[in-house]
């Protein structure tokens, strides 16, 4: 019982905060400059945001409050 609560207690910040931010690292840096987040429905495409990436291939957006639930896809090779 105890091992059961102590996993879920170290799991639950994961859960709490993993979906506000979407960031990762491209490699070679130097063949990617901008990302271009969407929103998938089920008759079209939405956009949301874009951002750039960095020097060293990093990159990352910031998820608003107001953001639903759903699939979204980055396009990045433009």
């Amino acid at each position: 019982m105890i091992k059961k609560l102590l996993t879920i207690i170290a799991f639950l910040p994961t859960f709490a905060i993993s979906q506000h931010i979407i960031k990762g690292t491209f490699s070679p840096a130097d063949d990617y400059n901008w990302i271009i987040l969407y929103k998938v429905n089920p008759t079209t495409t939405d956009y949301v945001k874009n951002a750039k990436v960095s020097a060293e291939g990093s990159v990352e957006i910031s998820m608003d409050s107001s953001s639903v639930e759903g699939v979204y896809k980055i396009v990045y090779a433009i």
